[in-house]
């Protein structure tokens, strides 16, 4: 994800939102659906920062960037693939990605690996799962021809148009993942005291 904002806000790094925050306490609203990725990023952006930033619950993402770029909400956690042409258009300020490295959709933004803030890195991801007791030939023939796929230089350039990087994995590689996943962003929701309603 990216962390966008505003473009009057009087910051240009991550460091300069955070002093700004602490100054300003519950100044920095921002826009996110109640437990979606963009709200996880954010409060994982609070607790490890200390910012006292107000999140402002939206429905989905369109109005929230309307409203970012309209000034009523000050930053928020988005996907490249959705805030990229404001920020190539001068409307928002990108101000990192949260991964380890930059990324070919936003090359001029540094990622929160590059600026020092680690803990903040995180993404979003998507795999392929099959029904618990598939057969093992079935799952290995599966993994290989997604590993395949996933490897072709055409899909990685589709991946890369919309700030999304591939990755292939082993069975147990990804179960491991999901496991970690899960204890991880388990913490952050307890903190934060997040919960879904169903």
């Amino acid at each position: 994800m990216v962390l966008v904002i505003n473009t009057g806000l009087p910051v240009q790094s991550v460091e300069q939102l955070v002093d700004f925050a602490k100054a300003h306490p519950n100044e920095i609203t921002y826009a996110a659906p109640v437990g979606a990725p963009q709200h996880l990023a954010a409060e994982l952006f609070r607790q490890t920062t200390g910012a006292p930033i107000m999140h402002i619950p939206y429905k989905g993402e369109g109005p929230a960037v309307t409203d970012l770029v309209g000034g009523q909400i000050k930053m928020m956690f988005s996907f490249p693939v959705v805030v990229a042409s404001f920020v190539k258009a001068g409307r928002l300020r990108a101000l990192a990605v949260t991964l380890d490295k930059r990324i070919p959709a936003m090359p001029d933004t540094p990622s929160v690996r590059e600026i020092g803030m680690r803990p903040l890195e995180l993404s979003s991801w998507g795999a392929f799962f099959a029904p618990p007791g598939t057969a093992r030939p079935i799952v290995d023939r599966l993994n290989s021809e997604i590993v395949r796929i996933m490897n072709n230089t055409e899909i990685i350039g589709i991946y890369h148009s919309f700030g999304a990087d591939p990755i292939s994995s082993t069975p147990e590689q990804q179960a491991s993942f999901i496991a970690t996943e899960r204890m991880r962003w388990a913490k952050v929701l307890d903190r934060a005291n997040i919960r879904i309603e169903q």
